[in-house]
């Protein structure tokens, strides 16, 4: 059996030997594991800006618009871990569109998922029209390591429904970089532990026993 897939979790979950190809060339053959390492070692790095004209489409969108690029609005993809993530979106409507809404999943480098985030629709725009969208994912409190995006435009909500006029899959890539401790020191991230840095936890003393009979007694 073969099994095909970007999925990089998928197939760390499935397979034991893995091949990557590149041109139409087998460029790895061997373990999944260094398999994977080697397919994410050749992702997009330190790219800006993506023409997804041509791109592989992850939905099955009516076709109302179309997204032409997506652009980081940055000097280089990498963030801090609680940084807002920005981003421009190319849109070419190619009917007139009412409502315009955006809609966003992160994925991790390996593909699994980490979430999804939906925009309000906003006022759309005739036919014929190009135009840029700017978005920004609030800060999230990312785990250090590589993610990837899918993006999509259309209209409606979990209330009225979703509808897509266009999806592009695997752009986006970004890093985000390990933060430093009090003392200037990177702090310590274990792929293990998840993607997101969930809030320092806060942690106090429970009342023992002796303590309710102690304010008791005083009282």
């Amino acid at each position: 059996m073969l099994f095909v897939s970007h999925n990089m979790s998928a197939v760390l979950q499935l397979t034991q030997r893995a091949i990557v190809m590149a041109g139409g060339n087998v460029v790895f053959a061997g373990d999944s594991q260094r398999a994977v390492e080697r397919y994410l070692a050749s992702g997009d790095g330190d790219t800006l800006e993506y023409d997804v004209r041509n791109a592989r489409r992850v939905y099955h969108g009516t076709g109302d618009a179309r997204i032409t690029h997506l652009r980081f609005d940055g000097m280089v993809p990498r963030f801090e871990t609680n940084d807002p993530i920005r981003f421009s979106i190319g849109l070419l409507a190619k009917e007139n569109l009412s409502r315009v809404r955006v809609s966003l999943v992160l994925h991790r480098r390996d593909g699994s998922p980490v979430g999804a985030s939906f925009s309000r629709d906003i006022d759309g725009v005739t036919a014929g029209t190009e135009r840029e969208l700017s978005v920004v994912l609030p800060p999230s409190r990312l785990a250090p390591g590589g993610y990837f995006c899918e993006v999509a435009i259309g209209k409606g909500d979990n209330v009225t429904g979703y509808i897509n006029y266009d999806g592009v899959m695997e752009t986006l890539y970004f890093d985000v970089m390990q933060e430093q401790n009090e003392l200037g020191l990177l702090t310590e991230w274990q792929p293990s532990w998840g993607p997101i840095s969930l809030d320092r936890l806060e942690v106090s003393w429970a009342s023992s026993a002796s303590d309710l009979l102690i304010m008791t007694g005083n009282k």
